[in-house]
């Protein structure tokens, strides 16, 4: 990881472990063989202590929410919920850890690129995680 990509990182992560609220838009991308084999995205917000809700928007609407205790996980298309004791339930650990300050961005992800976005002086970032959750 290059040096400025560290110096964002590190800023990154000390906005994300001392705030109280996040919210964020998302691209989940998988992979499987080394090729792309479905994109999901939305928005997502979190909220101190343990609470998080995915609204996904595309390719179809889905909501994943959690209490701090519980997470409920809702397909419309299918019709069904269900729900999970959030310390059951994988999909929170790394979100949740990365906020907690109990895992690190650069531990979690194999590759970190900073693509700088224009005039706005912001820039985004492309994360890609490795396949083992945060504990």
């Amino acid at each position: 990881m290059s040096r400025e990509a560290q110096s964002i990182v590190r800023v990154l992560e000390a906005r994300y472990h001392s705030a109280r609220t996040l919210k964020a838009v998302f691209l989940e991308r998988y992979h499987e063989g080394g090729r792309d084999v479905r994109a999901e995205s939305g928005t997502v917000y979190f909220s101190r202590p343990g609470r998080m809700r995915w609204e996904y928007e595309s390719p179809e609407p889905k909501l994943f929410v959690a209490d701090g205790k519980t997470v409920w996980f809702y397909v419309p298309a299918d019709r069904t919920v269900t729900r999970a004791q959030m310390k059951e339930s994988a999909d929170w650990r790394t979100p949740l850890a990365l906020l907690t300050g109990k895992a690190k961005l650069s531990s979690l992800c194999s590759s970190i690129e900073v693509v700088p976005r224009g005039e706005q002086g912001l820039a985004r970032g492309r994360a890609v995680e490795s396949s083992k959750p945060a504990d």
